[in-house]
């Protein structure tokens, strides 16, 4: 990542084949991409709060070198299937056993209201959904090395509709819905 400094405002963005992709943030939205800590933010209306944690959560699917792909262990990774499963060639897709970061729905993002949870999970998906892993004449695409095969974007869209981007309530309920037969 590529930090740029002026005086009370940081330009960040990834050094990209083509260009440089550059998102404006202040200082304190800085803070928030460190992936090495976990984060609460707290802030008032308009202050970035959707815009840094869809690039935090974008970064911690992308980067593969992070605390929590360095010391946890890998869960199980089903492909998708059925309805709805990928319509992308097999050579397109990313496996996803070598896949070193994390995966949509193995990254928690809890907001306040079911309001908040749905506008950052469209953000999410429209950031991943303009990335590329190669430059394309036509299109307008976000150029990113990190995605080794084009046919991951739609792979990690695919499985944002699993990802756990919701409420407390929606999340504790989602951990504790299949041991409901163990409480009395």
């Amino acid at each position: 990542m590529l930090i740029l400094s002026s005086e009370d405002v940081l330009w960040t963005g990834y050094c990209l084949q083509g260009g440089l992709f550059l998102t404006l943030l202040n200082r304190s939205q800085c803070h928030g991409l460190d992936l090495d800590r976990h984060l609460i933010m707290d802030a008032g209306a308009g202050t970035g709060k959707t815009t840094v944690m869809s690039i935090r959560y974008i970064e911690h699917i992308l980067c593969e070198d992070q605390r929590a792909s360095r010391i946890l262990p890998k869960g199980p990774r089903e492909p998708i299937s059925g309805q709805g499963a990928l319509r992308v060639p097999r050579r397109q897709q990313q496996e996803l056993e070598e896949w070193n970061g994390l995966l949509p729905p193995e990254c928690v993002a809890i907001t306040f209201t079911v309001k908040a949870a749905a506008e950052l999970k469209e953000k999410i998906r429209s950031i991943l959904s303009n990335l590329a892993s190669a430059p394309d004449g036509e299109s307008s695409s976000t150029v990113d090395p990190r995605l080794r095969k084009q046919g991951f974007v739609e792979q990690l869209t695919s499985l944002l509709d699993s990802a756990p981007i919701g409420t407390i309530d929606s999340f504790l309920s989602r951990l504790v819905a299949p041991h409901m037969s163990m409480v009395k």
